[in-house]
């Protein structure tokens, strides 16, 4: 190996046992081409690295490797939410074993089996004056996805009390959820079919007249599920004013993790 070209700390002459390469790259260097291009390696500082990567001292890494903390869905994720950040400070309909907590992650909520049957439980803030779109991160987790709603989000009108939202479950559902109060379900219409993920986009939109909600698995493209005329709604017209997180345990414990939201 030769160590003749580059800048004087990469002036490292290797020992001639390439199988010990491991053992004899400094830390802070990589393994590399020359600069002058003659096939030859020499050592390059992690700070200087280009295209001429070979191996580093550990592990073979491709230049391509994208800085920490920049990839999935970094590019287009909040920050991590909490409850004061969100606005989702108020609690609706929390009970016994109930928990809502910020975490590492985000907003979580943990419903038990025993909260009871139809029954939702989660975080409502005022909704941002239209027009708007509420974009959240949900990470669920269930023990049955059969018997419950294991995420809901959506709208709640602040004078009559009712919420329409949509729901994830009931097997491979994709519903939309109108509740007269947070124990009192009265339609579930279905609005398309579940794929079951470890995470779901989920988008809220409301341009003043009509009020749209969406999903997405890459958090870029979203495909609207159901969209209503806030006129003759089941909130009516302006009844749209607060937003909604949370799930139904009436199946099964489970739990949701809120790890991004823009509105």
């Amino acid at each position: 190996m030769d160590g003749s070209s580059g800048d004087a700390m990469s002036q490292i002459t290797l020992p001639r046992k390439v199988r010990g390469i491991r053992d004899t790259i400094p830390a802070g260097y990589v393994l590399g081409r020359t600069s002058a291009g003659n096939g030859k390696t020499e050592l390059i500082p992690m700070a200087k690295l280009g295209s001429r990567l070979v191996a580093t001292g550990a592990v073979a890494t491709p230049t391509q490797v994208a800085a920490a903390g920049s990839g999935l869905f970094a590019p287009i994720l909040s920050a991590k939410p909490t409850k004061v950040s969100t606005g989702f400070t108020t609690v609706l309909n929390g009970g016994a074993g109930v928990t809502l907590t910020d975490t590492a992650m985000g907003i979580s909520i943990f419903a038990p089996s025993s909260f009871g049957g139809n029954a939702i439980v989660g975080l409502v803030k005022p909704a941002p004056t239209p027009p708007y779109t509420a974009t959240m991160l949900i990470l669920p987790s269930a023990t049955d996805l059969e018997g419950n709603w294991f995420f809901v989000a959506g709208w709640r009108n602040t004078t009559s009390l009712k919420l329409d939202t949509l729901g994830a479950g009931g097997g491979t559902n994709w519903d939309r959820l109108e509740w007269t109060n947070p124990a009192a379900l009265a339609a579930s219409p279905n609005v398309g079919n579940w794929r079951g993920s470890p995470h779901v986009w989920v988008q809220f939109k409301d341009d003043g007249t009509t009020a749209t909600m969406s999903i997405s698995y890459d958090g870029i493209n979203f495909f609207a599920l159901s969209t209503v005329t806030e006129a003759g709604s089941f909130l009516g017209t302006g009844g749209y004013n607060q937003l909604f997180i949370g799930l139904d345990a009436s199946g099964a414990s489970c739990a949701l993790t809120l790890a991004s939201y823009v509105d």
